[in-house]
Order: C-alpha cells, then structure tokens, then sequence
C-alpha cells in the first residue's frame, strides 16, 4: 500500500483543490497544506480503522479512486468512497456502492457511513437504500439495512 500513497495524495489533493482556491495562499503553499492534510486523515484512517479493506479503484488499469470499507460486527462503516473529480458522474461510485450494498446484504450486514450534507452523493446514497439518521455537524449519519430494512 506504500506505493499507492502518491496517488492516494493527488486523489485526496484533486477533491479539495477547489476548495481550498480562495485562500489566501499560493499554489505551493495550498499544496503544502492539502499534502499536510492527507498526511493526518491517512495516519488517523490506520490509527483508529486497523481492520479497514483499503482498495484503489481503478478504470481500465488506471486508479481513479479509493474505498475504504470497515466490516466489523455487527454494522460495517464506509471510511471512504473518493474519485477523482473527472471520474465522478460517470457511474463508477454507483456501481462501487452496488457492489457493497450486494456484498453487505448477502453477509446480512447494515452499512454506516458519514456523507457531507453538501455532498452530491446524498442523493446517490438515498436511492441506493441509506436514510439518514441524524446529523454531525456538516455530516449526515446514514445507514443502509439487509434488503433496505431500516432499523
């Protein structure tokens, strides 16, 4: 997995860019920050999420994205679904989701995750079968249950 920190590094740089452009900070410094940044989100992932399937998503042999997917007993916790912003629209997360929603169901698991309220992928995660829970902060607390239970 050392060999994927570049690219885990331009992914997690790639989707916040834009954010971070009104700054009042060059484009080396707001690299030095974003790179900063993914350093401490990628020690906690390991830190607190040892057990994490952490797996590179890739499109025609090239990486495109991460999912990062916590099955413990008795809810599995999407750490992380991320694309690089050309990727996304194109169907790629939805079929990813797909993938653990069919795997989650068959193990007869529910599924937790954190979604951003502004995220476009809120609306991508209600079709799929997540309702949101409650709110944490900026955060919606979503879970999906086997077969679109909810609990």
């Amino acid at each position: 997995m050392a060999g994927d920190l570049p690219f885990l590094r331009h992914l997690f740089i790639a989707n916040r860019w834009a954010a971070f452009a009104s700054l009042a900070a060059n484009e080396q410094q707001r690299l030095a920050l974003l790179s900063q940044q993914f350093d401490l989100q990628d020690t906690h992932y390991r830190n607190f999420f040892p057990a994490t399937d952490r797996r590179i998503v890739t499109v025609d042999g090239a990486p495109v994205g991460r999912i990062y997917l916590l099955r413990e007993e008795p809810m599995w916790t999407l750490i992380d679904l991320s694309l690089l912003p050309e990727i996304t629209g194109q169907g790629v997360g939805s079929r990813l989701i797909d993938a653990m929603v069919t795997e989650a169901d068959a193990a007869r698991r529910p599924i937790t995750l954190h979604c951003s309220m502004t995220n476009p992928a809120f609306e991508i995660y209600k079709a799929k079968g997540f309702v949101e829970v409650r709110a944490e902060g900026a955060d919606w607390v979503m879970e999906r249950w086997p077969s679109g239970r909810v609990s």
